[in-house]
């Protein structure tokens, strides 16, 4: 009887400690929060087609619901996707540089299974072949067609999710490592342990002793710069600019609003207004998009509310390509808006301003969506008419939300032919902006970005141009009524900085701190991010929360998987107090 008690005892004992080093070991790794994003700011030079990375779902975790991205650059251009789809199945997703869609789902693997995984997604485009793997081992081979060699021109990635806005497809998952490699690896190559540094990778975060629950600074190991920086998405605060003369207010692309939420839109504007005085606020530019199917009711909204700033704040506005130029026309021509303009040319789309507002003489021009050699050349001569004026263009498409002028293989584009009438982005800047030492600020829409993206560049006269891109339809479009953004442009007095704050008018938050930044009109290419304050998750007091369609609070509990394991360590103890006490009081019988 001694003998059999003692063994049970240290069997219970065993069992005991190795569901505890389970749970111990369930606890490591990195939850990442909903309401921000961890954006690796440098653009990779190679294109990855190996991702590994340990990974853990509770088994209680939403089949329905998708997993989400563990890293990935979507923002509906050229770009790669490593994810768990629904039912916890892998997925590869990439549109390569000839624009087509390729989407592998590894529907035969489920990665719900409440341990621990090392997954590893393979895209190999020299066999043709798209790879899964679960602990070392092959778990399944997709077959995919792709005519390129397979290197994609990528924006930046994000760690635990993309660039849509919002992040709305975040990873709800708990990683504990992830690496990058350009190469495509082998069964052999790949770990059956714990996923280690080698010192071949592309990129690698270890995440397993992450001890702050959101950390500032997520760090590449590898060394090659690829960290990944964290940014809250509302923030109540941001620091206030001072010492500026005056200020620009830009209204990027705002579709959504006119379409989805007419009585919101109005907020934009009436916002203008209230601030006109305290901000200085000297003109307003619209980037175009204005409406999102140029129907009656969306420009009926459009006119009331922008009709509102007529005899207030002087505006020009872009046509966009979901503004139809004969519905533009009809909205805006003829009208208080057209009347206050200073010409035009062939149609309303190409327009200008001038205006004087800090001891500056300013020119402001705008160009149709996709303008035509003429409407360049217009341009040319205005400039060359005014040449004591700084020039600041404002065109719907222009950028790419990855830093690049559109081009004819970019999927939205005005023009996909190189002997197309319509210019690019890239035409724009070799025809028009880079000839003119006067241009110093270019400013469109028309391709959805987090971030309001800022660029600098060198002229043909040696002049730096600050090209910023600004469109907040992503994130009307993932948020409850809207957002409303506005990117604030404040003019230093001394000309030496432009402040930028971006904030939406609907929501009365700022949106990013990385938008709210300043940049240097010297020779300093790169913008400063300023001080912000008070990072908020949103809620429907203020606004609203995220319209996602899938539950963005499924069950994420690295800890709960292992409190599981631990319970019934526990548990395993008591039952054996339990039964030592029942063969002790049998032996005292």
């Amino acid at each position: 009887m001694k003998k059999a008690l003692a063994f049970f005892f240290a069997l219970t004992l065993f069992l005991s400690g190795a569901f505890s080093g389970f749970a111990a070991e369930a606890k490591k790794g990195f939850l990442f929060p909903s309401n921000c994003v961890y954006q690796i700011d440098k653009m990779p030079d190679r294109t990855p087609n190996t991702m590994e990375a340990e990974i853990l779902f509770s088994r209680g975790f939403s089949a329905s619901t998708r997993g989400g991205v563990l890293i990935g650059t979507y923002s509906g251009e050229n770009c790669l996707n490593f994810e768990i789809a629904k039912s916890g199945h892998p997925r590869i997703y990439w549109v390569g540089d000839d624009l087509e869609v390729h989407d592998c789902v590894f529907d035969k693997v489920d990665v719900l299974t409440g341990i621990w995984i090392r997954l590893a997604l393979v895209r190999d485009t020299e066999k043709k072949e798209a790879r899964c793997y679960l602990n070392g081992k092959l778990a399944q081979t997709l077959s995919f067609e792709d005519e390129t060699d397979g290197t994609i021109k990528l924006g930046h990635f994000v760690l635990g999710g993309d660039m849509r806005s919002g992040n709305t497809v975040y990873f709800r998952g708990t990683m504990r490592s992830l690496a990058l490699w350009e190469g495509v690896r082998e069964e052999k190559d790949l770990s059956r342990e714990e996923l280690a540094f080698s010192g071949d990778e592309m990129m690698f975060f270890d995440l397993s002793d992450m001890e702050e629950r959101e950390p500032k600074l997520i760090p590449d190991r590898t060394g090659h710069g690829y960290d990944a920086a964290h940014d809250t998405f509302w923030i109540s605060g941001a620091e206030e600019p001072t010492g500026y003369s005056h200020s620009i207010a830009v209204i990027g692309d705002t579709q959504v609003v006119t379409e989805s939420y007419p009585k919101n839109l109005t907020k934009i504007y009436d916002w203008l207004l209230a601030n006109r005085e305290s901000r200085k606020i000297s003109f307003v530019i619209g980037l175009g998009d204005i409406t999102n199917h140029s129907t009656d009711e969306e420009w009926s909204a459009a006119r009331e509310s922008i009709f509102k700033l007529s005899g207030q704040i002087p505006y020009i506005l872009c046509r966009g390509n979901h503004d139809t130029n004969a519905t533009f026309t009809k909205a805006f021509g003829g009208t208080e808006y057209q009347k206050q303009l200073c010409g035009t040319f062939s149609v309303l789309g190409n327009a200008f301003q001038l205006l004087s507002a800090g001891g500056t003489d300013y020119l402001i021009i705008t160009l149709d969506y996709g303008p035509t050699d003429s409407a360049l050349t217009w341009a040319s001569r205005l400039i060359e008419k005014y040449p004591d004026r700084k020039v600041i263009i404002a065109t719907h498409g222009y950028l790419t939300y990855d830093e690049r002028h559109l081009d004819y293989d970019d999927k939205f584009t005005p023009n996909k032919e190189p002997n197309g009438t319509r210019n690019n982005g890239e035409e724009i800047w070799e025809k028009l902006v880079s000839k003119h030492e006067q241009i110093f600020l270019v400013l469109c829409g028309h391709i959805t970005s987090n971030r309001v993206v800022t660029v600098r560049r060198t002229g043909k006269n040696g002049n730096l141009v600050t090209e910023i891109l600004s469109d907040g339809q992503g994130v009307d479009a993932v948020v409850q009524n809207g957002a409303g953004l506005i990117t604030m442009l404040y003019f230093a007095e001394d000309g030496s900085r432009i402040d930028v704050r971006y904030y939406s008018a609907i929501r009365n938050r700022y949106y990013m701190s990385g938008n709210q930044y300043a940049i240097s009109l010297s020779a300093d290419p790169k913008p400063t991010e300023t001080g912000a304050a008070n990072g908020e998750a949103p809620n429907e007091a203020d606004g609203g929360s995220p319209a996602v369609t899938e539950t963005p609070d499924e069950p994420r509990a690295a800890e709960g998987n292992g409190t599981v394991l631990l319970a019934a360590g526990i548990s395993c103890t008591v039952l054996a107090a339990v039964f030592a006490v029942f063969l002790i009081r049998k032996k005292k019988n």
